[in-house]
């Protein structure tokens, strides 16, 4: 059903690179696509922009999870990209990045979660602060979930890249860790040194890793692996397609607040039902299967 050509599969990760994601939390390939490859899939971003859509969502997203022209957000975030543009989902959904994925957390199979794209224009002072993105998948069982972040242009430390620390996944689930990896207003970005004393009260090393990435590079980082990124200075927009992928053995859990309140994800408006009521993620039309090994 899936199949990489015999060049990409030179490209999958070796033993000592799923050793070091496995210790690091993060991970970074070699250039995976062409100019022309990446080009396209950026004027595929513009049509997105000027709310070019090929197909709708079942459930409608709001305006700050679906930017188009005329929004006032600084940040542009979009969501479900995959799902509602072809172009886009035909770029950012191939079995070589999925393939990565599953080799890296080591499942035999991977499932979409969810694709969004984030556009930092020039000049904009805002932030993402430390996070984990666990954070909003709280009614997934798996730990091991991973995110594809795909460059489309080449980034430098003027530009806001995202900013990994290190190891960060394997932190204990002490007080002062949960609060920071279950950072919930951190697209917020309007504190960052609140954020970054929230980081220092951890007591752990801190070792911050900049993922400078060149145009058609990918990285690749954990759900518990916490993470940031600062302002783009620079004078051109630093823009990334993000595919968050679940491993096989993820499934849909009912989670509680503290007061008591049913925690949900839009994603659990979108899929099907199990039998026993539960929400399916497995769904092959919101959480299509990306990549399932042959062995």
């Amino acid at each position: 059903m899936f199949e990489l050509s015999p060049n990409e599969r030179e490209l999958l990760p070796s033993d000592d690179d799923v050793e070091f994601y496995r210790e690091h939390g993060w991970f970074v390939t070699p250039r995976l696509f062409t100019d022309e490859a990446v080009d396209a899939a950026a004027a595929a971003l513009a049509d997105h922009h000027r709310g070019e859509r090929d197909r709708v969502l079942p459930v409608p997203l709001d305006e700050m999870d679906d930017w188009v022209e005329g929004s006032a957000h600084a940040i542009r975030f979009n969501d479900h990209v995959a799902l509602t543009s072809d172009r886009l989902g035909g770029f950012m959904l191939q079995p070589l990045i999925a393939a990565i994925a599953a080799r890296l957390v080591g499942t035999p199979r991977i499932r979409l979660w969810l694709s969004s794209l984030i556009y930092k224009p020039p000049r904009t002072r805002v932030t993402l602060e430390w996070h984990a993105d666990r954070v909003h998948w709280h009614t997934c069982t798996s730990t091991k979930m991973v995110s594809a972040w795909i460059a489309l242009q080449d980034c430098d430390e003027t530009m806001g890249p995202v900013v990994m620390i290190d190891g960060s996944h394997r932190w204990p689930d002490t007080a002062e860790i949960h609060a920071i990896r279950h950072n919930d207003t951190f697209f917020r970005g309007d504190d960052p040194a609140k954020a970054e004393r929230m980081l220092q009260r951890t007591g752990m090393p801190i070792r911050r890793v900049p993922l400078l990435l060149r145009k058609g590079q990918v990285s690749f980082h954990s759900c518990m692996t916490i993470h940031g990124s600062g302002s783009n200075l620079s004078d051109r927009p630093r823009v990334g397609l993000i595919v968050h992928m679940q491993d096989d053995a993820n499934r849909y859990q009912r989670v509680h607040d503290e007061t008591g309140r049913l925690l949900t994800h839009f994603n659990d408006r979108m899929c099907g039902r199990l039998p026993n009521g539960d929400v399916d993620y497995r769904d092959p039309a919101i959480c299509p299967v990306l990549w399932e090994s042959a062995e």
